[in-house]
């Protein structure tokens, strides 16, 4: 009868064991989707109201990113055939300690004018394929999409105020 039990006990912890891993894993790409670990403001931008074009407007808020020490991410997702599916960041940085913390970045003196890293060059936990990039080189794909600004939450209506600003309708 011990043997019967110890047996279940092994099986049990083994069970338990692959669960945590699997939990973990999820937790790990929740974060890297999400931004959970940082205090950001989530908003959908819809459409732009003004005849700027979306060089202008990525300029506009770029410089709005480094004068205000505000980082600002733009996910985009697209499917492949070999990885499923490639995440795409694009990054305007204001605070370069923020950024690092944020992706978990590996090599902690990068070029932030010009970044260009790969899934190698983030502490990353599952599979994800991501390339992270600058702000400005998302202009193609034109404004509409999501993005997060990573700032404290008192900055959160001054990022509101400058998206009216430049007459982007967002939600």
């Amino acid at each position: 009868m011990k043997k019967i039990w110890s047996i279940l006990f092994l099986v049990g912890s083994f069970f338990i064991l692959i669960l945590s891993i699997f939990f973990f894993s999820m937790k790990e790409e929740y974060d890297s989707v999400y931004f959970s670990n940082t205090s950001n403001l989530m908003i959908t931008i819809r459409y732009i109201k003004s005849n700027s074009s979306s060089e202008d407007i990525f300029k506009n808020l770029e410089q709005f990113a480094k004068d205000n020490k505000i980082n600002i991410y733009r996910q985009s997702t697209k499917e492949d055939i070999v990885s499923q599916y490639n995440r795409n960041i694009y990054v305007s940085i204001g605070d370069k300690e923020r950024f690092i913390k944020a992706l978990r970045i590996k090599n902690k003196d990068i070029n932030i004018e010009n970044i260009n890293l790969k899934e190698t060059d983030l502490e990353i936990f599952n599979n994800v394929k991501i390339n992270v990039k600058n702000l400005s080189n998302s202009f193609d794909e034109g404004i509409v999409g999501f993005y997060y600004f990573e700032t404290d939450k008192e900055n959160f209506n001054y990022v509101k105020q400058k998206l009216e600003n430049l007459n982007i309708e967002y939600s």
